[in-house]
């Protein structure tokens, strides 16, 4: 947040993320920096009918420094995002009257209620596009209800609905923590947010209450079909869908402009494999076909944001590579060149952590100790989409394979959210399993897994990783299903430890670096649990001169594998994320101690 002057207020763009759910008259968004479509939709989303949206736009096309990983800077950045705003603003646009009644929400609103009031068990959603009155109608049919338990992605995406239930609403509760709340109904806002694995988890660990799942739909922060397609065709939801404008009228000037933007509402083409042709190695972009390929990416992956677009037309580390029919783009496998760092740029990785457009080596280096990966000329398969009608036909891996030959030789890497049917078809491909998240990641909810298909220079480097992780395994998967509870995808661990190998010796001097990268460094203390052990248990005697405090917390989860919440409590404090922070800094003190002279 910023500075406060009459009825205005300056917000930083990320910052707008927290502003979702409510409504002004007007918002003015400063592009001097380079155009964000994230907030422009996010923008948008908080205006009333007839209010203004207002682009302050340079003179000269701005490139923005976000797309420019290393070596890359700002002047390699595409300015085609920026010609399509400029296109777009040649038409004139008015903003609409507010809409102020539609059929849809009172049908809606009237089977809510009957539902709660009948027996339970059984899965409802609710879903719209922003502005149609989800929160509202949400609101109006859970006033009343005993033993409700509200959740979501941050208490940012329940807001609006607790303003609506006004002075009764109950607080946020973490989606991790939902899983084991007592209730008699729980409600999961902005659900599409959250990963598959942890909705299903949400949906067991409730089962025989009132479940209801609502989310936004238009994909302003990444929805995406993943939610519809992947729960709740699964768990056979019953669902009412909003489709009328609440905030502005039918047909609003101002949504079509975001919406042609943003390309909103794009879907994939009709697709036959009797008209396939080829694959199209890399594939330059033109109008159509960007539409094209947001449709398919958006009915296949759930965190597909407005940003994408930008990403695919401006970064200069990305290529998409797409499968070809007659009637349009039917696949796409999107990568990115990263690694290849000097040895200046590493070593400030591991004594800082952090580099963006480089997620193999930032991961690799930080958290698996591997400094070596940071040298590697990786090629990251970001994404990879097949047109929803096409699926399970072998067009994902007859791309892929295609896109492997045309990097010949290269080092190819992935990170994505467990999942056990993702890691099985990447292994189909030559993939292995490298890395495990030890924490739910703040970008997808989801605990991350890293694979690798090696080149021959970098086979050594990817069997140390996986012996590695063998080692570590087993009290990574203790420390994550006590985190995580009914929300760790089983099968993926399942998956993971499938065909994993023997697990690696650590000796004296990997334990000491190990413990010296966590204790002095960013590296996470869960991202070495042998290592972190064997050093504790060394220095017992040393550990038993702690305060009582650190004593708790070092004991707690790094010995006895106790959940965050359960080593704050043990350790007297009030939020996991204290615990955390604390810990790292009673390692540290215990660390200075055992290597003072």
């Amino acid at each position: 947040m910023g500075e406060t002057e009459g009825p205005w207020q300056s917000v930083s763009l990320g910052g707008l993320t927290r502003w979702l759910g409510g409504a002004v008259d007007a918002v003015v968004l400063d592009l001097h920096d380079g155009l964000d479509l994230d907030a422009l939709g996010r923008a948008h989303g908080l205006i009333r009918g007839g209010g203004s949206l207002i682009l302050r736009l340079p003179i000269e096309t701005p490139r923005r420094d976000a797309l420019a990983p290393w070596p890359f800077t700002a002047r390699d950045v595409g300015t085609e995002s920026w010609e399509r705003l400029e296109h777009a603003l040649e038409r004139t646009w008015r903003p609409g009257r507010k809409s102020t009644s539609a059929q849809d929400d009172v049908q809606a609103l009237s089977a809510l209620r009957s539902w709660l009031e009948g027996p339970a068990g059984s899965i409802r959603a609710v879903l719209g596009r922003r502005g149609r009155g989800k929160s509202t109608t949400l609101g109006r049919a859970l006033s009343g209800a005993s033993g409700l338990v509200i959740t979501g992605p941050t208490p940012a995406s329940v807001a609006q609905l607790r303003r609506t239930l006004g002075a009764d609403a109950p607080p946020w509760t973490p989606p991790v923590l939902a899983l084991r709340a007592p209730g008699s109904v729980l409600c999961v806002d902005e659900a599409a947010q959250l990963p598959v694995a942890l909705l299903s988890g949400l949906a067991r660990a409730w089962e025989g209450r009132h479940r209801l799942f609502a989310t936004t739909t238009d994909g302003y922060e990444g929805t995406g079909q993943g939610f519809r397609l992947r729960f709740l065709d699964r768990h056979d939801a019953v669902r009412h869908t909003l489709t009328t404008p609440r905030r502005w009228a039918p047909g609003d000037p101002l949504e079509a402009f975001v919406d042609h933007l943003l390309l909103t509402e794009t879907t994939p083409v009709t697709a036959s494999t009797r008209a396939l042709r080829h694959a199209v190695l890399p594939h330059a972009l033109g109008p159509r076909d960007l539409a094209e390929v947001v449709g398919l990416l958006r009915q296949a992956h759930y965190r597909t944001t407005p940003g994408d677009i930008e990403r695919l037309l401006d970064a200069p580390n990305l290529t998409l590579h797409a499968l070809l029919a007659d009637t349009g783009i039917v696949a796409v496998n999107l990568v990115a060149t990263e690694g290849d760092l000097p040895a200046q740029v590493i070593d400030d990785l591991q004594l800082r952590g952090r580099i963006r457009g480089h997620a193999l080596p930032d991961t690799l280096v930080c958290h698996a100790g591997a400094a070596d990966a940071g040298s590697v000329p990786w090629i990251r398969s970001v994404r990879i989409a097949v047109h929803p009608d096409l699926r399970r036909r072998g067009l994902a891996t007859r791309l892929a394979t295609a896109v492997q030959r045309y990097h010949a030789g290269r080092t190819f890497g992935t990170v994505f959210s467990a999942d056990a049917g993702v890691i099985r078809f990447r292994r189909s491909l030559g993939y292995r399993v490298v890395r495990l998240g030890v924490a739910a990641s703040a970008r997808t909810g989801g605990v991350s897994v890293v694979m690798a298909r090696p080149s021959p220079s970098t086979l050594p480097l990817i069997a140390r990783l996986r012996g590695d992780l063998a080692r570590d395994l087993p009290c990574l998967v203790r420390r994550l299903a006590a985190d995580l509870g009914p929300g760790l995808d089983t099968a993926a661990l399942a998956c993971i430890e499938e065909g994993l190998g023997p697990a690696a010796p650590l000796s004296d001097t990997e334990r000491d670096a190990a413990v010296r990268a966590i204790a002095t460094g960013p590296r996470p203390a869960d991202t070495a649990p042998t290592a972190l052990r064997a050093w504790l248990t060394l220095h017992a005697d040393d550990l038993a001169t702690c305060p009582e405090a650190d004593q708790a917390l070092l004991r707690a989860r790094l010995l006895d594998d106790l959940s965050w919440s359960d080593t704050a409590e043990v350790a007297g404090m009030d939020a996991p994320h204290h615990a955390q922070k604390a810990l790292k800094r009673a390692l540290r003190a215990l660390y200075t101690r055992v290597m003072s002279p």
